[in-house]
């Protein structure tokens, strides 16, 4: 399960490096991770629900299904946690790059008016 996602990170890092930059990009890849991860998650709540309906018996099949659940939860709560710490950096960003904007409008409108 983590070789693929992995991977597909690698992948569209790739991608959003080269299609964009900046915030945007962090904020998109961030967004990406999150579908990506929270779909291993509600895989695992429907294979549970399968196996609370008796669909799924096999004992090993039931105990790799409680792993998968346990594991995917896990890395979508690291990534939420994580996901925190990149929105603080987006903003901040986000925050320079407006301030030095408002900073210029206000030197150019000061220039003009003297």
């Amino acid at each position: 399960m983590l070789v693929p996602v992995c991977s597909l990170h690698t992948y569209l890092h790739s991608w959003f490096d080269s299609q964009f930059t900046g915030a945007l990009g962090v904020l998109l890849l961030l967004e990406e991770v999150d579908r990506i991860l929270n779909l291993h998650a509600h895989l695992g709540i429907l294979l549970q629900f399968l196996v609370r309906q008796h669909i799924i018996v096999d004992c090993s099949m039931k105990q790799k299904i409680s792993l998968f659940i346990q594991v995917s939860m896990m890395l979508a709560n690291i990534n939420c946690c994580l996901d925190a710490i990149g929105y603080y950096f987006i903003t901040k960003e986000f925050r320079e790059k407006n301030l030095k904007n408002l900073r210029k409008t206000f030197s150019s409108a000061e220039a003009h008016s003297e």
